[in-house]
């Protein structure tokens, strides 16, 4: 559930991002800094990772849980809101992850960010389930 927490804050967070720089975007100005760039690589590998369980489950058909059921007061939000939730993850982390490989000059280091985000988010993943085994079906 944490992790989903990461997730909705990352996405909200690219969304913001995206809509200011677009109300207030001049042409050839303000290029982000190489430590954005990073952690945005990192960042983007951790939501691909969020995305697989989201939406692998709710394709087929399974509850899972996720940071906006418990705000609704339902329980588990559908497998359909699942599917959503799983394709905003990847949408958001290629978006992420094509925004950080635009500046960088060593793409091989944003694969490595990247998929150091990917593994450190599936442990992180494996330890939080690991304790809730018996409450998905």
């Amino acid at each position: 559930m944490i992790a989903d927490y990461i997730a909705g804050i990352a996405v909200g967070l690219r969304a913001l991002n995206l809509a200011m720089r677009t109300i207030r975007h001049k042409p050839g100005t303000e290029q982000p800094s190489a430590w954005r760039r990073y952690a945005w690589s990192l960042l983007s590998g951790a939501l691909f990772a969020n995305a697989v369980p989201h939406f692998v489950r709710g394709v087929s058909g399974m509850e899972f849980p996720a940071p906006f059921s418990s705000y609704l007061g339902t329980g588990y939000p559908t497998a359909i809101a699942n599917v959503i939730w799983g394709c905003l993850n990847f949408a958001v982390g290629y978006d992420l992850l094509t925004s950080a490989r635009n500046g960088m000059a060593e793409k091989r280091f944003a694969s490595i960010l990247l998929a150091s985000g990917f593994v450190l988010m599936s442990i992180f993943l494996a330890i939080v389930f690991s304790g809730v085994k018996g409450d998905l079906s």
